[in-house]
Protein backbone atom coordinates (compact mmCIF):
# COMPACT_ATOMS: atom_id res chain seq x y z
CA UNK A 1 0.00 0.00 0.00
CA UNK A 2 1.02 3.63 -0.25
CA UNK A 3 0.70 6.44 2.25
CA UNK A 4 -1.89 9.20 2.10
CA UNK A 5 0.49 11.94 0.96
CA UNK A 6 1.74 9.86 -1.96
CA UNK A 7 -1.81 8.86 -2.87
CA UNK A 8 -2.77 12.55 -2.94
CA UNK A 9 0.17 13.44 -5.19
CA UNK A 10 -0.85 10.67 -7.60
CA UNK A 11 -4.47 11.83 -7.47
CA UNK A 12 -3.39 15.40 -8.26
CA UNK A 13 -1.41 14.12 -11.26
CA UNK A 14 -4.37 12.09 -12.52
CA UNK A 15 -6.79 14.99 -12.14
CA UNK A 16 -4.47 17.21 -14.19
CA UNK A 17 -4.20 14.56 -16.92
CA UNK A 18 -7.36 14.97 -18.99
CA UNK A 19 -7.30 11.52 -20.62
CA UNK A 20 -7.50 9.74 -17.26
CA UNK A 21 -10.89 8.67 -15.86
CA UNK A 22 -9.41 6.78 -12.89
CA UNK A 23 -6.03 5.80 -11.47
CA UNK A 24 -5.51 2.31 -10.06
CA UNK A 25 -2.74 0.73 -8.00
CA UNK A 26 -2.32 -3.02 -8.56
CA UNK A 27 0.27 -5.71 -8.00
CA UNK A 28 2.47 -6.13 -4.96
CA UNK A 29 1.93 -2.64 -3.55
CA UNK A 30 -1.83 -3.13 -3.69
CA UNK A 31 -1.86 -6.61 -2.18
CA UNK A 32 0.69 -5.97 0.56
CA UNK A 33 3.55 -8.12 -0.72
CA UNK A 34 5.84 -5.32 -1.95
CA UNK A 35 9.49 -5.13 -1.00
CA UNK A 36 11.30 -1.82 -0.54
CA UNK A 37 12.64 -2.06 -4.10
CA UNK A 38 9.32 -3.08 -5.71
CA UNK A 39 8.02 -0.97 -8.56
CA UNK A 40 4.64 0.74 -8.53
CA UNK A 41 2.14 -0.93 -10.84
CA UNK A 42 -0.25 1.79 -11.98
CA UNK A 43 -3.18 1.53 -14.37
CA UNK A 44 -4.87 4.43 -16.08
CA UNK A 45 -8.53 3.88 -16.79
CA UNK A 46 -8.93 5.98 -19.92
CA UNK A 47 -11.85 8.28 -20.64
CA UNK A 48 -14.35 7.16 -23.28
CA UNK A 49 -14.30 7.89 -26.98
CA UNK A 50 -16.20 10.87 -28.30
CA UNK A 51 -18.12 9.41 -31.21
CA UNK A 52 -15.38 7.68 -33.22
CA UNK A 53 -12.55 9.82 -31.87
CA UNK A 54 -10.50 7.91 -29.28
CA UNK A 55 -8.59 10.93 -28.05
CA UNK A 56 -7.77 9.48 -24.59
CA UNK A 57 -6.18 6.34 -26.04
CA UNK A 58 -4.29 8.54 -28.52
CA UNK A 59 -3.00 10.65 -25.64
CA UNK A 60 -1.90 7.49 -23.81
CA UNK A 61 0.00 6.25 -26.87
CA UNK A 62 1.65 9.63 -27.52
CA UNK A 63 2.26 10.76 -23.94
CA UNK A 64 2.57 7.47 -22.04
CA UNK A 65 6.36 7.49 -21.84
CA UNK A 66 6.35 11.05 -20.47
CA UNK A 67 3.56 10.17 -18.03
CA UNK A 68 5.61 7.22 -16.79
CA UNK A 69 8.56 9.55 -16.08
CA UNK A 70 6.28 12.02 -14.28
CA UNK A 71 4.80 9.24 -12.16
CA UNK A 72 8.24 7.80 -11.42
CA UNK A 73 9.28 11.25 -10.15
CA UNK A 74 6.29 11.19 -7.77
CA UNK A 75 6.70 7.66 -6.39
CA UNK A 76 10.52 7.61 -6.58
CA UNK A 77 10.65 4.01 -7.83
CA UNK A 78 10.24 2.34 -11.20
CA UNK A 79 6.71 2.44 -12.58
CA UNK A 80 4.85 -0.12 -14.62
CA UNK A 81 2.12 1.82 -16.45
CA UNK A 82 -0.81 0.38 -18.38
CA UNK A 83 -3.88 1.93 -19.91
CA UNK A 84 -7.22 0.17 -20.05
CA UNK A 85 -10.90 0.65 -20.79
CA UNK A 86 -13.75 -1.82 -21.21
CA UNK A 87 -13.91 -1.34 -24.98
CA UNK A 88 -10.16 -1.78 -25.57
CA UNK A 89 -8.76 -5.21 -26.45
CA UNK A 90 -7.22 -7.33 -23.74
CA UNK A 91 -8.35 -8.94 -20.54
CA UNK A 92 -6.36 -6.84 -18.06
CA UNK A 93 -8.60 -5.34 -15.40
CA UNK A 94 -7.04 -3.86 -12.24
CA UNK A 95 -10.53 -3.37 -10.81
CA UNK A 96 -10.53 -7.06 -9.88
CA UNK A 97 -7.86 -6.84 -7.17
CA UNK A 98 -6.46 -3.33 -7.44
CA UNK A 99 -7.08 -0.20 -5.42
CA UNK A 100 -8.67 2.87 -6.97
CA UNK A 101 -6.57 5.86 -5.93
CA UNK A 102 -8.62 8.47 -7.77
CA UNK A 103 -11.70 8.71 -10.02
CA UNK A 104 -12.85 11.67 -12.10
CA UNK A 105 -16.34 12.83 -11.21
CA UNK A 106 -18.84 12.13 -13.97
CA UNK A 107 -19.63 15.15 -16.09
CA UNK A 108 -16.36 16.95 -15.40
CA UNK A 109 -13.73 17.81 -17.98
Amino acid sequence: MIDGELAQQLADWAEATNAVAALWLFGSRANGTARADSDHDLALELRPKIKDHDWAFGDFICEGDDWKVQLRDIVRTDVSLVGFRDDLPGKFDPRVDGICLWRREKGTD
